[in-house]
């Protein structure tokens, strides 16, 4: 199954907290501009802060257990 998010509407622990609950054990960002002003946490260069992080090419993966 594949489900999508709006990362606006959700602060990291917040995102974490659904997808565990929905039992989503891995995060893709697909974005071609990996970057918001509004919310900065969710920039590429702060994803390598997140656990279970990992960079393939363009995509940014995120286990969540």
């Amino acid at each position: 199954m594949l489900y999508t998010i709006g990362y606006t509407s959700y602060d990291v622990p917040g995102l974490v907290a659904v997808a565990q609950k929905l039992g989503i054990t891995a995060v893709a960002d697909v974005r071609s501009m990996p970057y918001s002003a509004l919310h900065p946490e969710y920039n590429r260069d702060k994803f390598k802060d997140w656990p279970g992080y990992e960079r393939r090419r363009a995509v940014v993966f995120f286990c969540i257990s």
